[in-house]
């Protein structure tokens, strides 16, 4: 690898960007974006709204976006696994049009408001006006019975009163305001608040809240959320976003008919994504849910963790790359269950990244590594293979040595965050 230590106080991204160039020779270059761009605050603008588990690193897109090279001539900013939409309120402030794709309706509702300014004064009345009706009404919004186990009766009670007359609110306002519920029923849940995925806290370290603390939650949870929207101005910039899946070619689709693309994205790893599951809660408020749970939901996703018994393709393997079919046998051999999900999540993204290649000129790709069965899978190697097959040249390869993102489910941390994360950029060959 080849080092790069520069840290910019007053950073010129096209600039920082040339200097790159000129240094990659085919050979990963190490840099540190946390140096390059700087702190940023955690409240900036609507980027800290909700705690979505395992967000881009802020300052990624925000030196990204600003480089020539990689947006002269670019009409939209695509991210078919937008999460959170980190990528979509930074493109935002970039100035370009962008869609989001996300399978995650809780992800995606917070993708909309996050990148939606509204009045903040009328916002503020009605969500006042809906307290004083939920604290009369006798109507009751049903929810799926394992959300009983995670609320006191009297909690729920308010809870259910509240969603029935905040899920009846339309347009921008109403999923603001529904953003502001989940936020207040996660507070109101008997949670361990340390871990994404919701689990049972420590003896003595239990939560035992009522209607009283729902209602001041609500107050306090819209006054804050409302607090950060009215930070967004008013941008010519478009933001859509769907609730879809990437590995569907209508996905992709724009109004924007022959618009110049650039995906940047992070997509998801291998396997124990989890973002599903840390969501069941929000899941279930919205009526996504049911009374089984999540499950059939995380059987649709991109890096699931429910993948159907049976034999794996090794030759479709081989043709998706060459370094699968063996890497996906030796791991077989220890634990054929994470074989058959990771022969299933590199056949997926096969199919949601050759519709990227279709559609977009550029892409920028954040992924990393993962270890599993005693095997290191270059995730991020992969992927890129797969877009290089597809027409797409690669033009910069970056290392950083964040973190990656993960997600615990217990406070025992088996499987430890991949050490750093890579970014990836290709360019449609003409």
């Amino acid at each position: 690898m080849t080092s790069l230590t520069t840290n910019v106080a007053s950073l010129d991204p096209t600039a920082t960007y040339a200097d790159l160039l000129e240094r990659y020779k085919d050979e990963t270059l190490d840099v540190s974006f946390r140096d390059l761009v700087g702190s940023l605050p955690t409240s900036e603008l609507t980027h800290g709204i909700y705690p979505y588990p395992a967000r881009l690193l802020r300052q990624i897109p925000r030196m990204l976006l600003s480089c020539s090279q990689l947006t002269d001539g670019i009409d939209e900013v695509i991210d078919p696994f937008c999460g959170s939409g980190t990528v979509l309120l930074e493109s935002q402030l970039a100035g370009f049009d962008s869609l989001g794709v996300e399978q995650n309706p809780v992800g995606a509702l917070i993708s909309r408001v996050k990148t939606t300014p509204i009045a903040q004064i009328s916002s503020l009345g009605l969500s006042a006006a809906l307290l004083r009706a939920a604290k009369s009404s006798r109507a009751r919004h049903t929810v799926p019975h394992y959300l009983r186990a995670w609320y006191t009766h009297s909690a729920l009670s308010a809870l259910s009163r509240l969603a029935a007359e905040v899920l009846a609110v339309d347009g921008a306002v109403g999923d603001a305001l529904r953003v502001a519920f989940l936020l207040t029923a996660r507070r109101a849940a008997n949670t361990d608040r340390r871990i994404p995925v919701p689990v049972r806290p420590r003896a003595g370290e239990e939560t035992s809240h009522d209607s009283a603390f729902v209602w001041t939650e609500w107050s306090r949870q819209t006054k804050r959320l409302f607090d950060q929207i009215e930070r967004l101005s008013a941008s010519e910039a478009s933001t859509l976003v769907r609730v879809a899946d990437s590995r569907m070619r209508s996905s992709w689709l724009s109004s924007r008919k022959s618009a110049s693309r650039l995906m940047f994205t992070s997509p998801p790893y291998g396997a124990a994504q989890k973002y599903i599951r840390s969501t069941s809660l929000e899941l279930g408020w919205l009526g996504v849910a049911s009374d089984r749970g999540t499950a059939h939901i995380e059987r649709d996703s991109i890096g699931r963790e429910h993948v159907p018994a049976g034999p794996i393709d090794f030759a479709e393997l081989g043709e998706i790359d060459g370094r699968l079919a063996p890497l996906v046998a030796r791991i077989g051999t220890i634990n054929p269950k994470r074989a058959s999900i990771y022969a299933a999540y590199f056949r997926d993204m096969n199919t949601a990244l050759k519709n990227a290649s279709e559609v977009c000129d550029r892409i920028v790709m954040i992924a990393s590594t993962n270890s599993v069965a005693g095997e290191v899978i270059p995730t991020y190697e992969i992927l890129g293979s797969i877009i290089e097959s597809n027409g797409l040249r690669k033009t910069m390869s970056l290392r950083d040595q964040i973190r990656g993102r993960s997600l615990l489910t217990t406070r025992r941390n088996g499987h430890a965050p991949a050490a750093a994360e890579y970014v990836e950029v290709f360019q449609r060959e003409r």
